[in-house]
């Protein structure tokens, strides 16, 4: 089940909330052969980069939100 468009645009928020709190970048990839997703978060300092898999949209997201969240333990 693809998800709503209310779906995206919050869980999109989320994640510019979370990245403009901690001072990085982010895109947002839609692979059309395969249907799948991924996030990039982008910043000068080198471990607080990140580069995801192809996902489904929710699991993208996720991921790069938990990669946010050990960037504020650090």
């Amino acid at each position: 089940m693809k998800p709503t468009v209310i779906a995206y645009g919050e869980a999109v928020e989320a994640l510019r909330k979370k990245c403009g709190c901690l001072g990085v970048n982010f895109t947002l990839n839609w692979n059309e052969g395969n249907d799948s997703w991924y996030v990039c978060i982008d910043s000068p300092a080198p471990d607080e980069r990140f580069i995801g898999k192809d996902r489904t949209f929710k699991y993208a997201i996720e991921c790069a939100l938990d990669f946010l969240v050990t960037l504020e333990t650090t």
